[in-house]
């Protein structure tokens, strides 16, 4: 069992920053510097309409798409990437789940059948991910410990189900 979770393929989301390993809230002080902020000055942006989903780190994005469903930071989750507009999680603790970029502020959410098939489950926007990330420090922060929890490792490969085999 699994979650997993691509953002926007490999010429998507976050492509542009490194890997963060730190807890830091990221938010873009230019078109392409990324600088540290503390949780009130980030929630500060928020509600100052000023912060993107685009323009947070990648791990945080990630963390924010996983986070849809899943809060256990315990647990490490693989993300695989390799195709593109679409993230796949996947962890011991749940089915995965994959999620598709349209393009147009918009993540189509898909679940792994008992059938190893990919069902449609709903939607969420970017801006519903930023609005719940910043809705308060403790969600910031729990957020932040889920990301800690990604394995980007697996990201360039393919998701291959482990029951297949």
């Amino acid at each position: 069992m699994g979650v997993i979770l691509y953002l926007v393929g490999r010429n998507g989301i976050g492509n542009n920053f490194e890997q963060n390993t730190s807890t830091s809230i990221y938010s873009a002080s230019s078109s392409s510097v990324i600088s540290e902020t503390s949780n009130e000055e980030a929630i500060s942006q928020s509600n100052n309409k000023t912060v993107d989903f685009d323009t947070l780190h990648q791990k945080t994005q990630l963390a924010m798409l996983l986070s849809v469903f899943y809060t256990n930071a315990d647990v490490t989750t693989l993300v695989y990437m390799s195709n593109p507009n679409e993230i796949i999680f996947n962890n011991p603790n749940m089915s995965p789940v994959r999620f598709i970029d349209d393009h147009n502020g918009i993540f189509e959410i898909y679940d792994y059948n008992s059938n190893n098939i990919w069902v449609k489950n709903g939607q969420i926007s970017k801006k519903e991910l930023v609005d719940r990330y910043y809705s308060s420090s403790e969600r910031i922060q729990e957020t932040q410990r889920v990301a800690d929890s990604i394995n980007m490792s697996y990201s360039s490969n393919s998701f291959i189900d482990d029951n297949d085999s």
